[in-house]
């Protein structure tokens, strides 16, 4: 009898003690209500940080696609424009072939100048006078490498034409008996301006048809 009434009184403080250890109901809601703004008052934080994050990618993007970009494309270079009188002209002993924008005739005359500026040669100016079964042909051709010639910049206007697969720019005037050709051809990263007079009226044609 005295074992079970022991056995009881353990029993009823084992109960009083897990009462005791129990958490009330307001300790309960008070934990639920500081997570639960715990939770609402981190978000906006989180919101804005990842929204700060965002936006310096965004940045690093930007700057990373337009230095590549710049780095790809450099800076076009100032051409100075320039007159023919403005440069020191010289004749030259031997005809540069490699200035023509056709090869060497035969029953030709050459005469050619070089136009320097600053010790630099920016034109190359030559004459030729071409005998041909046709009649006798003058050319004047001026290669331009410094691209900034204004003498003759209205030929880059003339009428589009190609020949041979060639583009070239073209304007013909008759007057004094003979064809005059004005014409625009680029190549090689150069400019060529020339001026044929002929009595054939296709005098470009004929020269880029045969020796371009």
């Amino acid at each position: 009898m005295k074992e079970m009434k022991i056995d009881r009184r353990i029993e009823q403080k084992l109960k009083l003690l897990a009462q005791s250890v129990r958490l009330s109901p307001d300790t309960v809601r008070d934990a639920e209500r500081e997570l639960s703004y715990g939770q609402v008052s981190r978000k906006p934080v989180f919101r804005r940080v990842f929204a700060g994050v965002s936006a310096a990618c965004v940045i690093i993007a930007v700057i990373i696609v337009v230095a590549v970009l710049t780095r790809g494309h450099s800076q076009p270079e100032t051409v100075v424009p320039y007159q023919l009188n403005s440069l020191q002209a010289a004749f030259v002993a031997k005809t540069d072939t490699q200035a023509l924008p056709f090869s060497t005739f035969e029953n030709a005359l050459y005469t050619q100048k070089t136009f320097i500026r600053d010790g630099e040669v920016e034109v190359v100016g030559t004459k030729i006078i071409h005998v041909t079964e046709q009649g006798t042909n003058e050319l004047l051709i001026y290669e331009d490498s410094g691209g900034g010639l204004q003498d003759f910049k209205g030929y880059q206007s003339y009428a589009e034409q190609e020949i041979d697969g060639v583009t070239v720019r073209l304007h013909t005037e008759y007057k004094n008996g003979e064809h005059y050709t004005y014409c625009y051809y680029e190549a090689s990263d150069m400019d060529y301006y020339m001026v044929m007079m002929s009595p054939n009226p296709n005098a470009a044609q004929y020269y880029f048809q045969n020796y371009s």
